[in-house]
C-alpha cells in the first residue's frame, strides 16, 4: 500500500510538472501562429516500458500533451544502451531535417564525411585564432574576418538548397509566410552589405601588402578610402545591374560588370582623392592594389557555390537544359531538390515574350532556342526537359535535335488534384485561384 501511495504521488506529480511544462511551452509558441505551423513536439523515452504502470504513465503522458494542443511521441529503450543512444538521437533531430548536418548529407555525403566537414570548419577556425595570437599579429585580425566571409559563403550555399516544408524546423516554416518582395530585398541588402564588406576587406589586404603592417598614422586614410570605396563602386555595381543577376558567376559574362564597377570606382576615387588631399596620404600602389583585389574577392565570392559544389560534390555532375519560358523557375528548384548534383546550363525559350525579355533566370543564360545544336556540340548534355510553357513547334524540335545526337528528352507536367470541395463555412485557401 505504500509503495503504491508513493507511485500514486509520483505520478500525479509528474502529471502535474508536465502540465505546467506543457502550458508555458504552448504559450511560448503563442497562440497567434498560423494553423500550418508545427505542433510542439514532446519526446517521452523510458528505460524499460514493458510493465502496465509504466505503460500507464506514458499513456497519460501522451494524453496531457495532446489535451494541451502538442504532439507526444513515445520511445522505449529497452535496456539496451544502443538502442537507448540511437533513440535519443532519433528524438533530437525528430523536431526538424534541416540541420547543417542534413544538408550535407542531402548534398551526397555519408554521414561520417558530414561530420568530418563539420570538424575540419571547426579545427580551421581554431587555427585561424591561433595564427592570429601567435605569427600573423598584422594580418591576422584581415584572415579572421576573411574567414567569417567564407563561413558565411557557406552557410548561405546551404541554406539555397531546397528542403520539403516538413523537414523544415518550426522556425523556419514560419518564415515561409514572409512576403516575396520582403524576402528579394532582404536578399539584395545582404548582397550590397556583403559586397560592402569585401570592399573593406580588399583595402585592408592592399594596405598589408604594401607596409607590411597597418601603421597608426594610416588608420584616418583607411577610413577614408574605405568610405569612399564603399560609396562609389557600390553604386556602380549597381548602374552595371550586377544586384539584378544572380549573387553566381556561371560565365565571363557574369564577370565584366563587376570589373567595369571597380576599375571605374578606383579612377573616381584617385580623382577624388588627388582634389582632396593630392594623394599625400594615400599610396598610389595601395588603390592599383585594391582595384585589382577588389574585382577577385567580389568574383571570388561569387565563384563560392561553384566551389562548394566541386569540394563537396562527390558524384560527377550531371548538365541539363530546359525549354520553355517562366515556369523555369519552378522546375530550376525542382532540380536543386531533387538532384542537388546536376547543373542546368541554359535554358532555351521559344521568344523573347515567354521570358519577358530577361537574359537570365535565377542565374541560369536564356538563349534562343535554335542555339540548342551548338550548344550540344560544346558540352556534355544528360537531358533536356520540356516544360509544359512550351510551344508543341519547339518541342518537336527540340525533340528532333536531341534524338540526333543521343541526348533524352522528358516532359514536365503541372497537376493539381481536388482533395475535396471547400463550403462557405470552410472556404479553401485555393479557392478560384487553381489552373485548369
Amino acid at each position: 500500500m505504500r509503495q503504491s501511495t508513493l507511485g500514486g504521488v509520483r505520478t500525479t506529480g509528474a502529471l502535474t510538472a508536465l502540465s505546467v511544462i506543457a502550458t508555458l511551452v504552448m504559450t511560448s509558441c503563442g497562440a497567434s501562429n498560423s494553423a500550418a505551423a508545427a505542433k510542439p513536439l514532446f519526446v517521452g523515452i523510458n528505460k524499460s516500458a514493458d510493465q502496465q504502470y509504466f505503460i500507464d504513465q506514458q499513456q497519460a503522458f501522451k494524453a496531457e500533451i495532446e489535451k494541451k494542443g502538442g504532439q507526444a511521441k513515445l520511445f522505449n529503450a529497452k535496456l539496451d544502451a544502443n538502442t537507448g543512444i540511437s533513440e535519443v538521437n532519433d528524438a533530437i533531430s525528430a523536431g526538424a531535417k534541416d540541420h547543417t548536418s542534413h544538408r550535407l548529407v542531402m548534398l551526397g555525403l555519408s554521414d561520417r564525411k558530414a561530420v568530418l566537414t563539420l570538424y575540419v570548419v571547426a579545427a580551421a577556425s581554431g587555427l585561424v585564432a591561433y595564427l592570429w595570437k601567435t605569427q600573423f599579429p598584422e594580418l591576422g585580425p584581415g584572415l579572421m574576418i576573411l574567414f567569417l566571409v567564407i563561413a558565411a559563403l557557406f552557410w548561405l550555399y546551404l541554406a539555397k538548397l531546397q528542403l520539403p516544408s516538413e523537414w523544415l524546423s518550426r522556425t523556419n516554416v514560419f518564415t515561409l509566410a514572409i512576403p516575396q518582395l520582403l524576402d528579394s530585398i532582404a536578399k539584395r541588402a545582404a548582397m550590397v552589405f556583403m559586397d560592402a564588406g569585401l570592399l573593406v576587406l580588399s583595402l585592408y589586404f592592399a594596405l598589408i601588402m604594401r607596409f607590411e603592417s597597418m601603421p597608426a598614422a594610416t588608420l584616418s586614410a583607411f577610413f577614408l578610402v574605405a568610405a569612399l570605396s564603399i560609396c562609389i563602386k557600390i553604386p556602380l555595381l549597381g548602374i552595371y545591374s550586377v544586384y539584378r543577376r544572380e549573387w553566381q558567376v556561371r560565365t565571363l559574362r557574369d564577370i565584366y560588370p563587376i570589373m567595369k564597377a571597380c576599375l571605374l570606382g578606383s579612377m573616381i576615387m584617385v580623382t577624388v582623392l588627388a582634389f582632396m588631399t593630392r594623394l599625400q596620404e594615400v599610396s598610389r600602389t595601395v588603390l592599383v592594389m585594391d582595384a585589382v583585389l577588389s574585382i577577385a574577392m567580389l568574383t571570388m565570392a561569387r565563384l563560392a557555390s561553384r566551389i562548394f559544389d566541386d569540394a563537396l560534390i562527390s558524384s560527377p555532375n550531371q548538365q541539363f537544359i530546359l525549354v520553355g519560358g517562366m515556369s523555369s523557375q519552378f522546375f530550376c528548384r525542382y532540380f536543386e531538390w531533387k538532384h542537388p548534383g546536376s547543373k542546368i546550363v541554359a535554358i532555351l525559350t521559344p521568344g523573347p515574350e515567354f521570358t519577358s525579355g530577361t537574359d537570365y533566370i535565377m542565374g541560369i543564360p536564356v538563349v534562343p532556342f535554335t542555339e540548342l545544336q551548338p550548344l550540344l556540340d560544346k558540352q556534355v548534355i544528360a537531358g533536356a526537359a520540356i516544360l509544359p510553357d512550351c510551344p508543341s513547334a519547339v518541342r518537336e524540335f527540340v525533340m528532333e535535335v536531341c534524338g540526333q545526337q543521343n541526348v533524352g528528352t522528358s516532359r514536365f507536367h503541372f497537376s493539381v488534384e481536388s482533395l475535396s470541395v471547400p463550403t462557405e463555412s470552410s472556404p479553401s485557401e485555393f479557392s478560384g485561384n487553381l489552373p485548369e
